[in-house]
């Protein structure tokens, strides 16, 4: 028995011994990994750091080299500052100006020539006898009939400006827009009495004086309607610099109209004369029937095409001044 019993206790310490041997191998395994793994994480580390530090010094030299750059960008750009200021601040004006006006500069004579039908002449007439009809009735009021008149085409000759100006931009425009602010009416007037005045002097002296002066001052409606911050002078003045190099357009397109006004009279007296050859015709009727032909030319087509021509060189004139500063 107690040699059983040795036996028995002799084994359990071998097994114990064991067990301890084993776990001592799995604390060093452990202790092992755990070492590694530290020196893993050493090695990320330094990795890390010479990345950071390569990094570094690629941004310190890309920072050198853009501050070169842009310091010597910097000296070409004073350098040729006198040369490029005059260019720079024209850029802005003329891209202002066609942002605001949608019509290009060749287009503005074209729409005469061409007789463009997006934009019928049927408006311009009606806003034609409007006016017309508003100074015919004006004739009527007693005291002022002889005044009365002549005010009152001043003031629709600006209202008719700014509907034209409107129309041949391609705005939006209404038949009130003949109808202008009466503010305006004390500049209008001053204007059209220096301009008759000095269109009468001119004409005194031979004639070719008081034209120039008429076309010299043809642009002055228009100005009245779209600028409301010049004086008498300034609107007269800034005429004559717009007007300047279109003149003998203007010209031949007033005596169109007025070749127009003289051949539809001349017709309509040739056609009567006809009529006086197999029946008799009195003499009043050829007046009654000569001047309302030249009336209805002057109101269908003279009237309209001066307009047209006046505005569209405005227009251009405009534009062309613009691009000069």
């Amino acid at each position: 028995m107690l040699f059983f019993c040795n036996n028995f206790l002799m084994e359990k310490k071998n097994e114990n011994k064991k067990e301890i041997n084993i776990q001592k191998e799995d604390n060093k395994k452990s202790s092992k990994s755990a070492i590694g793994q530290k020196g893993n994480v050493r090695k990320n580390l330094v990795e890390n750091k010479q990345q950071l530090s390569k990094n570094d010094k690629i941004i310190s030299r890309t920072q050198k080299f853009s501050s070169k750059t842009n310091s010597a960008k910097s000296e070409k750009m004073d350098k040729g500052v006198g040369k490029n200021t005059k260019d720079e601040e024209k850029l802005p004006i003329i891209d202002a100006v066609s942002e605001k006006q949608n019509i290009v500069p060749e287009k503005a004579v074209e729409l005469l020539i061409n007789n463009n039908t997006d934009r019928p002449i049927s408006d311009i007439i009606f806003c034609n006898i409007i006016a017309l009809t508003a100074i015919f009735l004006s004739m009527f009021i007693p005291v002022l009939s002889l005044t009365l008149p002549i005010l009152v085409f001043l003031y629709f000759d600006v209202g008719v400006s700014s509907y034209m100006l409107c129309k041949e931009r391609g705005e939006s425009c209404n038949y009130e827009q003949i109808f202008v602010s009466l503010k305006k009416y004390i500049k209008i007037f001053c204007v059209a009495v220096i301009k008759i005045f000095s269109i009468a002097l001119g004409l005194i002296f031979f004639i070719v004086p008081g034209i120039f002066m008429i076309l010299n001052y043809c642009f002055t409606s228009h100005i009245i309607a779209e600028n409301s911050d010049l004086d008498t002078k300034g609107v007269l003045m800034l005429s004559k610099e717009l007007v300047y190099g279109y003149r003998w357009n203007i010209f031949f397109y007033a005596l169109l109209a007025l070749v127009s006004v003289c051949a539809s009279s001349s017709l309509m007296f040739f056609i009567i004369l006809i009529f006086d050859s197999f029946l008799y015709v009195p003499s009043l009727v050829y007046i009654i029937f000569v001047i309302a032909a030249g009336i209805l030319a002057f109101i269908t087509l003279a009237l309209p095409m001066l307009q047209i021509a006046v505005t569209d060189y405005y227009i251009l004139a405009k534009q062309n001044k613009v691009r000069e500063f």
